[in-house]
């Protein structure tokens, strides 16, 4: 997991639980995505501040197949106010991919504008 300021995918934010790239697992709960890293404290990001979810190829010092990362945009409120960020993961097992941006997308309502939100390579809101 890495996760960058909104548009700028070179920009990695110390966000708390994701200051570190790393392995981590994501959970899709009803009520909004937890993203956590071993040894460090789990990110709760509630539906409401997800703005999509799509693919990407690359990120900070990562580059992969095409559609290789699941880029998963969100507002975080920040301590300045709200900021727009990207939080990109990598799947390991096939399919994952897939299954996340499908349940991600479930939590995202109808209709939410994604004008606002960076071109996705991949399936978007």
């Amino acid at each position: 997991m890495a996760t960058t300021t909104a548009g700028d995918p070179l920009d990695r934010l110390t966000i708390p639980g994701l200051a570190f790239r790393g392995r981590g697992v994501a959970t899709v709960f009803a009520d909004g995505v937890g993203l956590t890293i071993p040894g460090e404290p789990e990110t709760f990001i509630p539906r409401a501040s997800i703005r999509s979810v799509g693919t990407s190829t690359w990120a900070i010092d990562r580059v992969v197949e095409t559609g290789g990362l699941v880029r998963l945009d969100w507002t975080y409120e920040s301590q300045t106010g709200p900021a727009p960020v990207e939080s990109y993961l990598r799947a390991i097992e096939l399919g994952d991919a897939a299954r996340l941006i499908d349940a991600v997308n479930s939590l995202i309502p109808a209709g939410i504008a994604a004008r606002d939100t960076p071109k996705q390579e991949g399936p978007s809101t």
